[in-house]
């Protein structure tokens, strides 16, 4: 939240909201005000405003602010900070997992002065964050959805991939391939992350036709990894991983014999890729994709 100054008015003191200062002929409100203490200059009042974002310290003593939802915020002053910008994950369709959330990061870039709008995306939903005179837009890309149409199918890249302001970006990440036989047992490949492939689904077994069972195996294929690094408070942390594959089963196999089995996340919470669903009741069960999050280290 912004800072809050007092000065003394009679008995009481009253906060000070806006300071302005003479400049030829004209008001011009000040973004920071010092006074000297000793030898010493010290912040009396500021503007800068966190809005509603999560204010904590890293391990190191650095401030940092955490969105969780859409907001604003404004910066008196220029900082160099480093931060993360997390894009919702793809929902995962029946046996493949969804594409993990774009993650853009940047390291000692510094924002200017001014106010911002953040916007974090829900599942398959992008994030952002925009200065009021549009002269800096840092984004990151939602992650895509599982579209295939039918059981067995591959995972879905993901949208944005990994991108890092000051040095270099890698695109969209390929999920995994999916296998099924028709009337039989069926895997889904996991989902691309942000900086790594799903891996694909694998299968054995016959068809389940009549009293015939295809006794086998239908494994779901893993989520391809998200990026990690150490902006937030609580330290490192993965980002935009993959949705995982589940491994399922056509609904004639529902009296055959099949140990069908789940691949697994590529890591973390936000940003992460919806996993499938398992046909016929097997499997782990899908999970919904995961919301996007911005956080800003002030370095």
């Amino acid at each position: 939240m912004a800072q809050t100054s007092y000065v003394r008015s009679g008995s009481g003191w009253c906060s000070i909201d806006q300071v302005f200062v003479r400049d030829g002929g004209a008001w011009c409100e000040a973004t920071e005000v010092y006074v000297k203490s000793g030898g010493n200059w010290c912040l009396v009042h500021s503007v800068e405003d966190s809005g509603n974002a999560t204010v904590g310290t890293s391990s190191g003593g650095n401030t940092v602010w955490e969105f969780s939802s859409s907001d604003t915020f404004t910066l008196s002053s220029p900082k160099s900070t480093r931060f993360v910008i997390v894009a919702g994950g793809g929902n995962g369709s029946y046996d493949a997992g969804g594409g993990g959330g774009g993650v853009t990061v940047g390291d000692s870039y510094t924002l200017k002065a001014g106010t911002y709008t953040v916007t974090v995306g829900g599942a398959n939903g992008n994030s952002s964050v925009v200065h009021s005179d549009g002269t800096v837009s840092l984004t990151a890309s939602r992650g895509n959805a599982a579209g295939c149409g039918g059981f067995g199918c591959g995972g879905a890249s993901s949208g944005g991939g990994f991108n890092y302001i000051t040095n270099s970006s890698l695109g969209g990440r390929g999920g995994g391939g999916g296998a099924h036989l028709t009337h039989g047992t069926a895997a889904g490949g996991g989902g691309g992350g942000a900086t790594g492939n799903g891996s694909g689904g694998s299968r054995s077994g016959g068809q389940c036709i009549g009293n015939s069972c295809g006794d086998g195996h239908a494994s779901g294929g893993s989520g391809g990894a998200g990026y990690t690094i150490d902006v937030r408070a609580s330290g490192n942390e993965t980002f935009g991983g993959g949705g995982r594959g589940e491994g399922g089963a056509s609904s004639n196999c529902g009296h055959c014999s099949i140990n069908a089995s789940c691949g697994s996340y590529g890591g973390g919470f936000y940003g992460r890729g919806g996993g499938g669903g398992g046909e016929g009741g097997r499997g782990c069960g899908g999970e919904s994709a995961k919301q996007g999050l911005v956080a800003i280290r002030f370095v």
